[in-house]
């Protein structure tokens, strides 16, 4: 029956799709979560807004947001670049985004985002060589 309805070129085209998904996953794996990364925790003020759809789910409580910018009492992240979303079953816990190269900038920049912190907040030293967490002075 998959002849009649062009069976071969469906799964052709379907399993490129799921290569081409595999491979953005990864992607946002390595600058998301294996490498350095700045730690953003969140509080009553969260906000965050982005393209629906630029929306890659990596799985049940991470998501990356391919463009966007989130809000909270830290300040303001605008990140072109995507960030991503760590949930522990619905409740937002933490965002991340690529490390910057130097914590000491103001704004603070990194890899298509930058960073406007609210004042008495700053950047320490994350739990990872290379991570950093937004943190209250």
């Amino acid at each position: 029956r998959a002849g009649a309805y062009d069976g071969r070129e469906i799964i052709a085209l379907e399993t490129q799709r799921d290569q081409e998904r595999q491979a953005r996953m990864a992607a946002a794996r390595l600058r998301f979560i294996t490498g350095p990364v700045l730690i953003f925790t969140v509080d009553g003020k969260f906000g965050y807004g982005f393209d629906p759809n630029r929306v890659l789910g990596l799985d049940e409580g991470m998501t990356v947001y391919e463009g966007g910018q989130v809000s909270d009492v830290w300040g303001t992240l605008q990140a072109p670049g995507g960030f991503l979303i760590v949930r522990q079953g619905s409740n937002v816990v933490r965002v991340q985004v690529p490390a910057p190269p130097n914590s000491q900038d103001r704004p603070v920049k990194g890899d298509e985002w930058t960073l406007d912190l609210a004042p008495g907040w700053t950047l320490a030293p994350g739990p990872r060589l290379g991570d950093f967490v937004v943190k209250a002075n």
